[in-house]
């Protein structure tokens, strides 16, 4: 007797293997669809334009922490330039 609508993850395969669908068939990898797919680009694009925005953010306060010096051979030594 053939089941025409969808077969549970505990039934036995329509493939004929002997097993449970859910050790066979039901547990093919499952290709992501267009949404999905769309969505994981858009995630990653994120999290790309996230750490540029982070690491250019730390290299400019990086930058204008540190103070400027100048040396001086009138005195002998550095000045901080404000």
């Amino acid at each position: 007797m053939t089941r025409a609508g969808p077969v549970g993850r505990n039934a036995a395969c329509p493939c004929g293997s002997g097993k449970k669908f859910k050790r066979c068939c039901g547990a093919k990898k499952q290709v992501l669809g267009a949404r999905e797919r769309v969505f994981l680009i858009a995630l990653i694009c994120v999290v790309i334009a996230a750490i540029v925005v982070g690491i250019t953010s730390f290299n400019q306060d990086a930058g204008s922490r540190a103070p400027q010096r100048v040396w001086s051979d009138e005195h002998g030594h550095w000045h901080t330039v404000p």
